[in-house]
């Protein structure tokens, strides 16, 4: 006879924490919480700690759902939408960097563009090769 409490397997909790999907967002929250401690030694930071922790806590769950369904979603307006909510969730806390600090590390500001053409980058080679295996289906049909 298995133990229950409340009627409910107690080895559905372990299966929670075997998801991928949680682990992004409890990763991502910690990070969130964390980022804006280095900026007390960041001499040309003149904002808020304060408010670019809230900016990075508030945007971490949106965030995260943005990257999986951008990464992972099998539909394009799901895709899409992702990408631009990640995007701009990303984006907050630096765009708030921006415009209290007095210079911006050249490579922070390379990153950032890096990983917005990887992303438009990735959406065009998934079109491309959805383009390429339904001309080769066409074939495939068509082969007596």
């Amino acid at each position: 006879m298995m133990n229950t409490m409340n009627g409910k397997d107690p080895r559905d909790t372990s299966r929670f924490w075997h998801l991928a999907k949680i682990w992004a967002y409890v990763l991502i929250f910690l990070y969130s919480s964390l980022r804006a401690l280095p900026l007390m030694f960041v001499d040309e930071f003149h904002g808020s700690i304060f408010v670019i922790w809230l900016i990075d806590i508030v945007t971490a769950l949106p965030y995260t759902w943005g990257i999986i369904a951008f990464i992972a979603s099998p539909r394009k307006l799901q895709r899409y939408c992702g990408f631009f909510i990640a995007l701009g969730t990303f984006a907050a806390p630096y765009i708030y960097f921006w415009t209290h600090g007095d210079t911006y590390p050249l490579g922070v500001i390379a990153i950032v563009v890096a990983m917005m053409i990887g992303g438009v980058g990735l959406e065009v080679y998934r079109y491309l090769r959805h383009k390429y295996r339904s001309s080769h289906q066409k074939l495939d049909d068509e082969t007596p």
